[in-house]
This record gives structure tokens, sequence and C-alpha cells, in this order.
């Protein structure tokens, strides 16, 4: 695979293989995502990011990796519907999509296993 980050549909068709991602590493609530061109794919252990990556904000220099592409269906999303029942029952943990929205789609996510830095590009 080219040194460019890949689009989703790419993303699919390389589950299984190893796979080398640039984009700029988000801290985000649910752990760290690699923003490339088109796609992101989650890091499963960020101890393999530089000390100080985060150190002007929540997102990172432009970086390469390479690991082993997966998918992961664990997002937890649910249906934001908080505005049909202000107020009622117990709050909901996770992240609120609009109604229609896929369930089994919105959790889906690219994971990088086995992930090495390759490179800092700026």
């Amino acid at each position: 695979m080219s040194s460019e980050s890949p689009s989703g549909s790419v993303l699919s068709e390389q589950v299984g293989h190893t796979v080398t991602f640039e984009g700029r590493p988000q801290n985000r609530k649910n752990g760290v995502a690699l923003v490339g061109e088109g796609a992101e794919v989650w890091l499963l252990d960020d101890s393999v990011l530089p000390e100080g990556t985060f150190d002007a904000g929540h997102t990172g220099p432009l970086m390469r990796f390479t690991g082993i592409l997966d998918e992961d269906q664990g997002l937890p999303v649910f249906i934001d519907s908080t505005s049909d029942q202000e107020g009622e029952g117990l709050a909901v943990q996770g992240i609120p999509v609009p109604p229609g929205t896929d369930l089994s789609e919105a959790g889906r996510r690219f994971v990088l296993r086995q992930a090495s830095l390759v490179k800092v590009l700026e």
C-alpha cells in the first residue's frame, strides 16, 4: 500500500494486511485516532507515539505508521432521542447519532494493531 492515507473503501479491502498510513494523531475521548486524507484509523497502543506529541493541543504532527489493519465494531453509539424524552430515564453513555443512522455502520472503525511509528513527517 502506498504511503498516502487510503480512503475508507480501500481500507475495507486491506483488513488483515500490513498497511502504511499517514495521518495526524488526534487525542480523543475513546483513544487516539490517526486522521488522514479521507479516512481515519485508531491506534490501539498509543505508547508508539513520541513523547510530547500532544504538547501543542489535541492534534499532533503528520506521522507515518505501519501495522496490521483490522476492523472493530465496538464504538458505543446510540440514537439520540433526548429531544423526545427531556429528562426521562437514565443518562445514556456513548456517542449520540441522529435518528435514522445505521448503528452497525456508525459503531464501526478501523484500527491499527501492532503499530509502529515509521517517521514524523513534520
